[in-house]
């Protein structure tokens, strides 16, 4: 499996219980996933978290690599999803307008294109405030997970080390 993260997942691990200096083996893992190509996500995402000017936002900018550009294929995709949008009847017109101007189609359309996972904290609930993430991901039949089920799936366990013990690994992957 291969995984597109959403922003959702940087701004709660880097708020909370991923934060930089609590659990390193975090971030580390997701630079071991990205460079296997096991883990990315995509510009607009980059874009949502560049602005921040914070931790998560220096880390952001030191990978340009992870953020994947659009193509022809997941840009169409994503008009799909727009189209989807408008169309609907289970949301109002502010979070048919929300959804058309973030990250979440693209983050989905390039998931369909490349056959991945949306790895996300949102939940399919329908409350007409916004359109979640695995409610549009299910119209298309792209899976999501949350992070926690990815890791789980993945077999990462974070090991604690003392800060002068430079030998301990910060995970390891069953």
């Amino acid at each position: 499996m291969t995984y597109l993260i959403d922003s959702d997942v940087f701004i709660t691990a880097a708020r909370g219980p991923y934060a930089f200096a609590l659990c390193p083996g975090f971030w580390a893992w997701i630079d071991n996933a990205a460079n296997r190509g096991l883990v990315a996500s995509i510009s607009d995402v980059e874009d949502e978290l560049v602005g921040r000017e914070d931790e998560l936002s220096d880390w952001v900018k030191a990978r340009p690599d992870f953020w994947l550009k659009p193509t022809s294929e997941s840009v169409a995709a994503q008009q799909r999803l727009y189209q989807w949008a408008v169309a609907s009847d289970h949301c109002n017109e502010r979070a048919k307008r929300e959804f058309q101007s973030g990250a979440d189609a693209p983050l989905i359309a390039r998931a369909q294109v490349d056959k991945r996972i949306v790895v996300t904290h949102e939940t399919a609930t329908t409350e007409q405030g916004r359109i979640k993430i695995p409610i549009a991901a299910a119209e298309v039949d792209v899976r999501t997970m949350s992070p926690y089920a990815m890791l789980r799936h993945e077999g990462v366990r974070f090991n604690l080390a003392k800060p002068d013990d430079q030998q301990t690994t910060l995970f390891e992957e069953l």
